[in-house]
C-alpha cells in the first residue's frame, strides 16, 4: 500500500509540474489580515464588536499572441462560508493602443465613481444602516470598456449590462432573474496639474411600466460629477449626484439628490486624517416635502510598514430618509496586516 502511495504521489508531482512549466500565465493569493472593534449605536445592532476579515482573492493573467495581455480575478465572501460565495470575478483585456474590455462584475463605468472624494480610509456613510443611495446600477456580469488617454488625462468609459440585478452564471449557462438593459458612460481627466474629474451617466432601458395613478412612469436613470484638486499634503473634493429610481407607486421615491464634500490632509509619510460631509435629499411621488439624511465623517489611518491603524467614526441625522429615525453612529478601530 505505501508504495503504490509513494507511486501516486510521484505521478501528481509530474504532472504538477508539467502543467506549471507549460502554462503561460501567471496566478497568485492575494489577501490580508484584517481586525476591528466596532460600535455601532442607537437605531442599530450592537453586539459582538470584534470583527475578522477571512475573504480571498485569486488573480491569474496571461499574454495572446498579438501582444495583447488578459488579466482576471476572483473575489470570495468575507464571512463564516466564505467558499461558498463569490463577491465579485472578472477577465479584463489589455488592448494596446484600443483601451481594455473587461468582462463580469467588478468594474462597471458609473458605479466606478460613486464617490471619490478624498478620505483617509472610508466614505463618510461607510457602516451607517439604511445610507444613502450611490449611484451604479449594474449587477451580475457586465461589458465595460475603457478607451486609451485621449490627452488631459482623459478617459472614457463604456458599460452594458444585459440584464439589471442579474446573477452570475456559468461559462455556458444564463441569468434567468435579470431585468432590463442598463447602459452607462463615465469619464475621467485631468486638464491641469492636481485637478480630477469624474462624471458620468447610466439609464435602463425600461419596457412598458404599469403606472398608479400619481406614481412615475419614467425609467430608471442616475447621473454624478466630482472635483478633487489636490496640493502638497491637501486633498479636498466636491461631488453632486441624482437618481430616479424608475419607482411606479404612489409612495415610492421620485427622486434622490446627492451632495457631498471632503478635505483630506497628509500629515507625514505614516498619518493621514480626513473629515466628509454627505447629504441625500429624498422626495416621494405622492409628497410636497422632501426629507434630507445629513452624515459626517472623520477618519484616521497610521501605517508601520505592513500594518495600518485606522479609525473612523460616522453619525447620520434622518437615517434611511426618515424624520421620526433614531440618529445613527458608527465607530470602527481597525487593524490592518497586508502581504
Amino acid at each position: 500500500m505505501n508504495k503504490l502511495k509513494k507511486i501516486g504521489l510521484s505521478a501528481l508531482a509530474g504532472s504538477l509540474a508539467v502543467v506549471s512549466a507549460n502554462a503561460d500565465g501567471n496566478f497568485t493569493i492575494t489577501g490580508g489580515a484584517e481586525l476591528s472593534w466596532t460600535n455601532s449605536e442607537d437605531a442599530q445592532r450592537n453586539d459582538n464588536p470584534i470583527g475578522m476579515k477571512k475573504g480571498l482573492g485569486f488573480s491569474y493573467s496571461g499574454e495572446l499572441d498579438n501582444g495583447w495581455t488578459w488579466a482576471g480575478g476572483t473575489n470570495y465572501a468575507d464571512g463564516a462560508e466564505a467558499f461558498a460565495s463569490i463577491t465579485s470575478a472578472h477577465i479584463t483585456f489589455t488592448m494596446g493602443d484600443m483601451g481594455t474590455l473587461a468582462v463580469g462584475n467588478s468594474t462597471e463605468a458609473i458605479g466606478d465613481i460613486d464617490d471619490k472624494l478624498p478620505t483617509a480610509y472610508e466614505e463618510a456613510w461607510n457602516g451607517i444602516d439604511s445610507g444613502p443611495s450611490q449611484v451604479g446600477m449594474g449587477s451580475g456580469h457586465m461589458i465595460t470598456y475603457a478607451s486609451p488617454e485621449m490627452g488631459g488625462g482623459t478617459v472614457l468609459t463604456f458599460t452594458l449590462d444585459p440584464g439589471k440585478g442579474g446573477t452570475m452564471p456559468a461559462s455556458g449557462s444564463e441569468s434567468v432573474t435579470g431585468g432590463d438593459a442598463v447602459y452607462e458612460v463615465a469619464f475621467k481627466s485631468s486638464p491641469i496639474d492636481g485637478l480630477t474629474l469624474y462624471g458620468g451617466v447610466a439609464e435602463e432601458q425600461c419596457g412598458n411600466v404599469t403606472n398608479t395613478i400619481g406614481g412615475s412612469e419614467e425609467c430608471h436613470w442616475e447621473a454624478i460629477w466630482t472635483a478633487v484638486y489636490a496640493i502638497g499634503p491637501l486633498s479636498i473634493g466636491y461631488l453632486q449626484s441624482g437618481e430616479d429610481p424608475g419607482t411606479t407607486a404612489v409612495g415610492g421615491t421620485k427622486y434622490l439628490d446627492n451632495e457631498g464634500y471632503s478635505a483630506s490632509f497628509q500629515v507625514n509619510d505614516d498619518l493621514a486624517v480626513s473629515f466628509a460631509n454627505y447629504t441625500s435629499e429624498s422626495r416621494l411621488n405622492n409628497a410636497t416635502t422632501s426629507v434630507e439624511m445629513d452624515i459626517d465623517g472623520i477618519n484616521i489611518s497610521y501605517s508601520m510598514g505592513a500594518a495600518s491603524l485606522r479609525l473612523t467614526d460616522s453619525q447620520s441625522k434622518n437615517a434611511n430618509y426618515s424624520t421620526t429615525s433614531t440618529d445613527q453612529e458608527h465607530t470602527e478601530l481597525n487593524l490592518s496586516l497586508s502581504f
